[in-house]
């Protein structure tokens, strides 16, 4: 089995977090996602990301900026496959999170939050990672 890696986000990346919207957005149909993919895209670009590797393909990523004094995520997916791995799922997703953390603390952000539909992986995926839920959020 290979192992998965963390690192940051290069602008070669971008054909792999496109792949990886793509397979999130088939679990949010019912609701939309926040972020267009054009945002998360920027935002790998101008902000802050970083990517899971395996085999040189990206099976998941971190992407936040600062926002409203915190730090925000625009995106957040790992893939199905390397969520199902007893023994890497956890460890990529808890991963990405630590280390969108450590690049964003230097901008003296200390809370990390996302909006995202309940059910979901990624909300699945937060929730494991020590994140809290708080329903009844609209969006309008």
């Amino acid at each position: 089995m290979t192992r998965t890696r963390i690192r940051d986000f290069h602008d070669d990346d971008l054909d792999g977090i496109i792949r990886l919207f793509e397979a999130a957005v088939p679990e949010s149909e019912s609701a939309p996602p926040l972020y267009p993919l054009s945002e998360v895209l920027a935002a790998c670009q101008r902000n802050q990301a970083v990517v899971a590797v395996r085999d040189e393909e990206i099976v998941g990523a971190a992407v936040g900026r600062a926002a409203h004094g915190q730090g925000v995520l625009v995106f957040f997916h790992v893939l199905e496959a390397v969520r199902a791995d007893p023994e890497q799922g956890t460890r990529a997703e808890a991963g990405l999170l630590d280390a969108l953390e450590r690049r964003l603390m230097p901008l003296g952000l200390g809370k990390l939050s996302m909006l995202i539909p309940a059910g979901t992986s990624a909300c699945d995926g937060l929730v494991a990672n020590g994140f809290e839920t708080r329903s009844g959020l609209k969006r309008s």
